[in-house]
């Protein structure tokens, strides 16, 4: 987090401040942070511009990185526990309704799909799960060659059939008697 605030302060103020503690950052400095100076570097980290309109495409950034961003910044905000005050422009800016609208915004734009897109994993292919069933069955180690195998079968199983899979439970486990290392169900 307090890289994430020294980052923002040194784009607001164009130096680079050291990495080690906000302390170098002089608090007037801090407590001179408007809504306008957030939503700035918010749309800067969405946009890659901070001049952009407030309704420009977001494909920069995502918007649990500027939940991320808005929190890390909260955190140093001289009146961060006060919420905001648009009329007097007093507490902590970064709780001000502006900049809440703004997040919303982006997270709208990812459920359309003009946002940028997740950097979650895939699930695996079809195709892959045969291409690991056949380099398994190759292997001579006992253990990469049935265990594995046997345990991404089983979880193909469990993501398959989840409603019967919920009602797996040790007891219905049945050691088979042909096999000693082997379970039925």
């Amino acid at each position: 987090q307090v890289f994430a605030f020294i980052a923002f302060m040194s784009f607001q103020d164009g130096v680079q401040y050291p990495k080690q503690v906000p302390h170098n950052i002089p608090a007037d400095r801090i407590a001179a942070v408007t809504v306008e100076d957030i939503l700035q570097y918010l749309r800067y980290k969405a946009t890659g511009n901070a001049n952009t309109h407030v309704n420009a495409s977001t494909t920069a950034g995502r918007s649990n990185s500027l939940l991320s961003l808005k929190s890390s910044i909260s955190k140093f905000m001289p009146n961060s526990h006060i919420p905001y005050n648009e009329l007097t422009n007093t507490g902590n800016p970064t709780r001000a309704a502006a900049i809440s609208a703004y997040i919303r915004h982006v997270k709208q734009n990812e459920c359309r799909g003009l946002g940028r897109s997740s950097n979650a994993t895939c699930p695996m292919q079809q195709k892959e799960f045969c291409q690991i069933m056949d380099l398994c069955s190759e292997l001579h180690c006992p253990v990469e060659r049935y265990l594995v195998p046997g345990f991404f079968k089983f979880q193909l199983h469990l993501t398959c059939r989840l409603d019967c899979a919920s009602h797996l439970q040790y007891g219905s486990l049945l050691q088979s008697e042909l096999y000693d290392d082997v379970f039925l169900c």
